[in-house]
């Protein structure tokens, strides 16, 4: 696993901030290929300890950002603390920022739970 990275319950989760979650989205857009960025919470790293092909999912990911005060807690007891919290809804901002910003477009696909 990377220095970049701290792993909490088998996965890799990166130690940036906003700022440089910003910088790396800005580097995948230039790229032109498309990357899987990941906001992993406490409920997202239980299943993947249930289901090892979910966790290998997981950590394949370009970008994991930590979605929930857990995983930074769980960080600093490990010693290798996470800058923050960046929820999904801060990671989109982020991103819709960067799009704004450049006159990239976003494509949002999603489900709505019942």
């Amino acid at each position: 696993m990377s220095q970049a990275r701290v792993g909490l319950l088998g996965i890799g989760v990166d130690r940036l901030d906003i700022t440089a979650v910003g910088e790396r989205l800005e580097r995948f857009i230039e790229s032109g290929v498309p990357h899987y960025v990941l906001a992993a919470n406490l409920d997202y790293l239980r299943l993947c300890i249930q289901g090892p092909s979910l966790r290998e999912l997981a950590n394949s990911a370009d970008l994991v950002v930590p979605d929930g005060m857990p995983l930074v807690w769980a960080s600093r007891l490990r010693g290798v603390p996470l800058p923050r919290r960046i929820a999904g809804v801060d990671l989109m901002c982020e991103a819709a920022r960067l799009a704004a910003e450049r006159g990239h477009r976003i494509f949002l696909l999603g489900d709505i739970l019942e």
